[in-house]
């Protein structure tokens, strides 16, 4: 199936810092997210403690349908889900706050369980 744009699979709300109700799409396959305009994920509202390039990753797998947050060790600048400073790998819930910088984002999920893009029919009946 071929799509007007790229299909969006969920979404980062900034609930808390600088750019406060600005959402982010996230996208199937690895995306970084960092300040950066050119990032998959760009969280430029103006936070200077975010990373401009590859703060963290968030992925989503359309065969297990999961979402998983993984921090970039290597940065200086650290990262928490639900004040949870992530070491690896971690799954993503819906509505799990993301601290990164001064700024908190929520996780809302589109696709998983209950929907994914790959559900749809790839020629109309």
């Amino acid at each position: 199936m071929k799509y007007y744009q790229e299909p969006v699979v969920g979404w980062l709300v900034v609930v808390g810092g600088p750019g406060i109700g600005a959402h982010r799409p996230i996208f199937t396959g690895s995306n970084t997210v960092g300040s950066a305009s050119d990032q998959r994920i760009p969280i430029d509202c103006g936070d200077e403690y975010i990373s401009k390039q590859e703060q963290a990753y968030i992925r989503y797998d359309a065969d297990d349908r999961q979402f998983l947050f993984i921090p970039n060790l290597a940065k200086t600048n650290v990262v928490s889900i639900d004040n949870v400073k992530p070491t690896s790998a971690v799954r993503l819930m819906p509505y799990d706050i993301i601290s990164m910088g001064n700024t908190q984002l929520v996780f809302i999920p589109f696709c998983g369980d209950e929907f994914d893009w790959s559900d749809l029919p790839t020629h109309p009946k």
